[in-house]
């Protein structure tokens, strides 16, 4: 007599015995068929599904680690135990979803059915290959996240969005990574066991396409759709794997743009982001000025800056994002791609960041707009701390502690005056003296402006230039040093005023003090043989400068504290020329800001042994004058960047931000083993 046939279950009966049954046996019980003629009323809130002991949710067993070394068989079991619990989690939350949305289309409701069941299967067999391995379900703890980012989905089209496309998707990478990684230490059953459960995978993956695009807002592009389907914390960044393939992708309908975009995209997985912004336009905002439109042409252009100083954890606000392309290409040079806002300014983002939860607010430099857009500073005063004036002060009392005749002696530090009188006195003082020329610098100058050089008591326009100079607050007088080589320390200010130095950075300027650009790598490579012997000390104290702005930086820490300024700064150095030989000025101005010398010194760390670096900043201008045609010519002539086996950069030139039609300044750093092969490769001059 035949076994009869088994009777189609309903729908509603199948969810509920996958989800709050506690028996392994009854979760894993595949119907032949089901029936959905009786879904019955959304079900409301589930804390947790029910599970068999030691699988239990609730459990406080603390968090598994897993297994690198896969040689052994048990830690191939272990392995599989992560990814049957993710079997689990994914069978529950399908379950919850037929039970939540019992009015969904039919057709999805039957997908998500059909794919349950699969899940069943998988589960089914990771146990099978996991008891081969000598290792039982329920040994190690397992993870909760996905139930709780899951669990309260309010729509269908939530649950395809982060189920089908997040969940599983980022399945379709770790079936293929670890397919190959089982074969690659001789074990051809769970690697043969991944490839089956990715064919699945790629069905379920493709239910979830369907399905946001069905839900789709009319005028909106796929990814921005899953992308406001997700709600925190998930996000496109949970949908890949530890490598990323696209071939099954391809394999599954997504587009090529949906691809690229997920390929570079940056969200954080876990901690809270830290949120950065390029300002280029502190210095007039604290002269209370309006930023200025070469300031926000810089802010537009060179927004990605603040990328290089971040995680892939961290969040950057900038008013244009580059192309997906040109993400995926900086993903494979190593750089980090974090999450990226598109915004106007920082300011103009607030309403956007308020609900998200944050480690630390981190702008390029503290602003006013910044404080009134509600932001709250880690500390105050940056505008104070930015004064020439206040330099010329700190520089003073520095230099009256210094006995090294190397160092620039007190006589030299400027003189601060606050009228146009003053300042014509002062200046004339200086060049009856000797002084060859003269500068007057407005308190809250940028470089290379709001200053004025004298080499003679000032006709009737240095008059005129002074009197506005004057009118904006104190100027600093003092005489023109014959630079040879411009420094950077960049520290950090505790809330404490304790100083932390991060690097020694040296940088180039324009004769009227434009910065042009940085030097990567020691900053003693490539220096003349007598600039060379001065840094060094003769090869006796090769560190001597480095520890003389180091005294001159907690001179200045102790004023921010004083001034309750907590952050990064920049104490801008020189070495200057004089009659005696090279000399040392061990501040010339504090910069209370990040500054282009940090991305200059992140960008050193992916150098590889030997090579050296030149980080230009360059306008659309200053390549027509080289003989460009234009920037996206010049860009499209330059060799591709070098890399060495171990990702790190020995040639070619790095884009650090995206030559586009419409760019008017473009940053890029040309690698090489010496200066000439750097310059070569940008294809610039000094």
């Amino acid at each position: 007599m035949s076994a009869p046939e088994e009777r189609p279950e309903e729908l509603t009966a199948y969810a509920e015995r996958v989800l709050f049954s506690a028996e392994l046996a009854d979760k894993l019980r595949r119907p032949e068929a089901f029936t959905d003629t009786l879904p019955g009323p959304a079900i409301g809130a589930v804390s947790l599904p029910a599970r068999p002991a030691g699988l239990a949710l609730d459990s406080l067993r603390g968090k598994a680690e897993f297994p690198q070394n896969l040689v052994p068989a048990a830690a191939r079991g272990r392995a599989l135990h992560f990814f049957a619990n993710h079997e689990l989690l994914a069978m529950e939350l399908m379950a919850l979803g037929l039970l939540r949305f019992p009015q969904a289309p039919p057709e999805f409701r039957l997908g998500l059915a059909n794919a349950l069941r699969d899940e069943q299967r998988h589960l089914a067999l990771y146990l099978g290959r996991m008891s081969e391995l000598g290792v039982g379900l329920g040994e190690l703890p397992v993870s909760r996240f996905f139930w709780d980012a899951l669990c309260d989905m309010d729509s269908p089209a939530a649950l395809a969005a982060g189920l089908g496309l997040v969940l599983e998707q980022a399945n379709l990478d770790f079936c293929v990574h670890y397919a190959a990684a089982f074969r690659a230490v001789g074990d051809e059953e769970s690697g043969a066991l991944m490839d089956l459960i990715l064919r699945d995978e790629l069905r379920h993956v493709r239910h979830g396409l369907r399905w946001v695009r069905h839900w789709q807002e009319p005028g909106e592009d796929l990814f921005s759709a899953w992308e406001r389907l997700l709600k925190p914390p998930l996000s496109p960044a949970r949908a890949r794997g530890l490598s990323f393939d696209a071939a099954p992708r391809r394999a599954v309908g997504l587009p090529e743009d949906f691809i690229q975009r997920l390929a570079s995209y940056g969200r954080s997985k876990g901690r809270p982001p830290v949120v950065r912004a390029f300002v280029a336009s502190a210095e007039e905002e604290w002269r209370g000025e309006a930023p200025s439109s070469v300031s926000r042409s810089l802010e537009r252009d060179l927004g990605l800056l603040p990328v290089i100083l971040s995680g892939e954890d961290d969040l950057v606000v900038l008013p244009r994002a580059p192309s997906a392309a040109f993400l995926a290409s900086w993903r494979r040079l190593g750089l980090p791609v974090p999450e990226l806002l598109e915004s106007p300014t920082l300011a103009d983002a607030a309403p956007r960041l308020r609900p998200r939860h944050t480690t630390a607010i981190e702008p390029w430099a503290w602003t006013p707009a910044l404080r009134a857009a509600g932001f709250e500073p880690s500390g105050h005063g940056a505008e104070a701390l930015a004064s020439k004036a206040l330099a010329a002060t700190l520089l003073r009392r520095v230099l009256e502690a210094e006995t090294d005749p190397r160092i620039d002696p007190p006589g030299l530090a400027g003189r601060v005056v606050t009228t146009a009188e003053e300042a014509i006195d002062a200046a004339e003082a200086l060049l009856s003296a000797g002084a060859p020329e003269v500068i007057l610098k407005a308190a809250l100058s940028t470089a290379g402006r709001d200053r004025l050089r004298l080499r003679a008591p000032p006709d009737e326009r240095g008059l005129s230039t002074i009197r506005r100079l004057t009118a904006w607050g104190p100027v600093v007088v003092e005489p023109w040093l014959r630079r040879v080589l411009d420094l950077s320390l960049l520290t950090d200010v505790g809330p404490d005023g304790a100083l932390t130095v991060r690097g020694l950075h040296r940088f180039f300027t324009s004769p009227g003090g434009r910065y042009l650009g940085s030097w990567v790598g020691r900053p003693t490579v490539g220096l003349s043989p007598t600039l060379a012997r001065f840094f060094t000390g003769e090869g006796q104290s090769p560190a001597w400068i480095e520890r003389a702005l180091t005294r001159a930086a907690r001179v200045a820490a102790a004023e921010a504290h004083r001034l309750g300024y907590v952050g990064p700064v920049g104490l801008d150095a020189l070495i200057h020329e004089t009659s005696d030989g090279l000399r040392l000025r061990p501040l010339v101005e504090l910069n209370p800001r990040l500054s282009m010398g940090r991305v200059a010194l992140a960008l050193g760390r992916r150098l590889g042994p030997g090579a050296v670096g030149v980080w230009r900043v360059l306008s659309a201008q200053d390549l027509k004058r080289a003989g460009h045609r234009s920037l996206l010519d010049w860009a499209a002539s330059r060799p591709a960047p070098d890399v060495d086996p171990r990702g790190l950069w020995r040639g070619g030139v790095v884009f650090t931000n995206e030559p586009c039609r419409d760019t008017q300044f473009i940053s890029a750093l040309g690698v090489g083993m010496n200066e000439a092969a750097c310059l070569h490769a940008l294809g610039v001059p000094w």
